[in-house]
């Protein structure tokens, strides 16, 4: 009995020193790849030293008058009352989401801002696009047929055909994480809005904390989060998000999100959720992408290079996040405002939407200014340069 008492004992005791080996060696291993992550850092730091920064962009006011109104005619005349979503049709027009004035505004070519649709009663009544109502339109996103989608407080997703009719694409109206068939869904406050080239269309939904995703056949599903809030990384099953806003998907089918958590996310098409830029610290600072801070990023875009660019409400900045993954501040001094000139000397008050053109500009919905904003990578030096520099 004592023997067996006693190799118990040694067994207990072996089976500690087992442990504890496993133990040095998994930690060990967690040193080992905190070092690796900051030898990773350090080299990715001497990079973005090494990088050559982007020409100065200048910021220009391309449409709206500072007052709040709802002018139609040539864009220096025209009005705006709280501008948040912007998109670009194949055309080169720019389509607005007038948020309080419950329309959707088109700036054409020329210059000239025409009403699309609605007739600025707030309401979600559909029909043609005289008397069709929108409860302040939030994001805009052209297919590429041309038809538009509108995502409202209403908490549905619009669609203007070219036609000229207002329909609802998706949403009952209540606010729920519902999926399945595109009109019993719903959302919980549906925000920006991109397509991917097999035409699905893919929302942040807001306060769901989820992005979702509605299929060409009309069915609506999770694409990512639990419906917690969060900022945990993983399979989009698992992963968390805080009240995501932005979104764009890229070429292969990856999508992009801008989080409440001061980050850019990214979404695989295999469904695996990281941190694409951002350290979740309210600033805003330049350098690599995981040393990079945002305050409040919106609305996103890419360019043809894979380039993102981030409009930052919070820091009344432009920011842009190259595929080699450094950040840098293309326009915004960080002072609130509204003053056009050298990229680094502008002001924004609460950008919003952001959309990019085969050109090169980026056009900024400049909320509290209700103004469009141009930002180009050359400095125009007239109105008709202006005009220009976007249709050549």
């Amino acid at each position: 009995m004592k023997r067996r008492v006693n190799l118990l004992i040694l067994l207990g005791f072996c089976v500690s020193i087992s442990n504890c080996k496993n133990q040095m060696k998994e930690g060990n291993a967690v040193e080992e790849a905190v070092s690796s992550e900051r030898k990773i850092s350090s080299i990715m730091d001497e990079a973005f030293a090494c990088t050559p920064k982007p020409k100065l962009h200048y910021v220009s006011t391309y449409a709206g008058t500072a007052q709040s109104g709802s002018r139609d005619g040539q864009r220096q005349v025209a009005s705006f009352n709280y501008i948040k979503g912007l998109a670009i049709d194949k055309y080169g027009n720019l389509i607005v989401a007038d948020a309080l004035n419950h329309k959707i505004r088109k700036i054409n070519t020329s210059g000239f801002v025409t009403t699309v649709a609605g007739n600025g009663t707030e309401g979600s009544m559909d029909g043609p696009v005289s008397i069709a109502t929108f409860y302040q339109p939030e994001g805009v996103t052209v297919d590429r047929y041309g038809n538009i989608y509108v995502s409202d407080q209403g908490n549905k997703i619009r669609k203007i055909s070219t036609t000229g009719h207002v329909t609802t694409y998706a949403g009952s109206g209540n606010y729920g994480s519902n999926d399945g068939p595109a009109k019993q869904a719903s959302f919980k406050y549906a925000g920006d809005m991109a397509f991917d080239a097999e035409g699905n269309l893919f929302i942040a939904d807001v306060q769901g904390y989820k992005i979702r995703k509605v299929s060409p056949e009309g069915m609506v599903s999770t694409f990512a989060g639990t419906g917690e809030p969060g900022a945990k990384d993983g399979p989009a099953n698992k992963a968390t998000f805080l009240e995501p806003l932005g979104i764009a998907v890229d070429q292969a089918g990856n999508v992009y999100v801008s989080d409440g958590n001061h980050k850019i996310r990214k979404i695989t098409r295999k469904g695996l959720v990281s941190t694409y830029a951002g350290t979740g610290k309210p600033f805003s600072a330049d350098g690599s992408a995981h040393r990079a801070s945002f305050y409040l990023p919106g609305s996103l875009a890419l360019d043809e290079y894979g380039n993102l660019y981030v409009s930052e409400g919070g820091a009344y900045k432009v920011r842009k996040v190259s595929p080699e993954g450094f950040v840098f501040t293309i326009a915004g001094s960080g002072e609130r405002g509204d003053k056009d000139g050298a990229g680094n000397k502008a002001n924004f008050d609460g950008p919003t939407g952001i959309a990019f053109d085969r050109f090169g500009n980026i056009f900024v919905g400049d909320g509290f200014n209700n103004k469009v904003k141009l930002v180009s990578p050359k400095r125009p030096a007239n109105e008709r340069e202006i005009l220009t520099s976007i249709t050549n």
